[in-house]
């Protein structure tokens, strides 16, 4: 990895994480301390137009964030799964004098 593709992927991360940030600061929700939960989380006012706009930035969110990062760690955990499975097929005695060192 070179310094202009790092500089890109910090840039993009950070531009990412602000604009997650955006809408209490632009009248959408507002963060709030959870005594059940111990966290500050976004909230929204029952029964106004604004708990609209939040339903639809969580929405947004969930598919802009939670979906892509599970997609990605299921295919990283599947090419993984997938490599081990070609080098036990390569090299059965490998993993058998593996198993015999750690008994031994």
């Amino acid at each position: 990895m070179n310094g202009k593709r790092t500089l890109l992927i910090l840039s993009v991360t950070w531009i990412y994480s602000m604009t997650l940030s955006l809408p209490p600061f632009s009248g959408i929700g507002d963060f709030r301390f959870s005594n059940f939960s111990l966290t500050c989380a976004l909230t929204a006012p029952p029964g106004t137009e604004e708990l609209q706009s939040f339903k639809i930035y969580f929405s947004s969110y969930i598919v802009l964030t939670f979906i892509p990062s599970l997609s990605t760690m299921i295919a990283c955990y599947y090419f993984i799964f997938l490599t081990a499975r070609q080098v036990n097929a390569n090299h059965p005695n490998m993993v058998k004098s593996c198993h015999t060192a750690v008994k031994g």
